[in-house]
């Protein structure tokens, strides 16, 4: 499980009592062209600061910095999920 926020300047590392989430950078080795599309976006948000880097399986991003980006929370059937765009 990823514990620390890969973008720039960030030092968020995962702490629920204080309401601190990190999201794994979707579909890691999927080569479905809509999942490499989605994992795209998410990848070049990293890399608006952070040029060289590379995403991997661990590579997350603290909730805040996805508000109303990347995703939008919904209710499923079954509690809280995130809806990837």
């Amino acid at each position: 499980m990823p514990e620390k926020c890969v973008v720039f300047g960030c030092s968020n590392v995962r702490n629920m009592q204080k309401g601190i989430k990190l999201h794994p950078i979707p579909f890691y080795g999927k080569s479905d062209s809509e999942k490499q599309r989605r994992r795209k976006k998410w990848v070049d948000f990293v890399k608006l600061k952070r040029a060289h880097w590379e995403a991997t399986e661990h590579s997350a991003v603290y909730s805040e910095h996805l508000r109303g980006r990347l995703y939008k929370p919904f209710f499923g059937r079954f509690g809280s999920e995130a809806e990837k765009r």
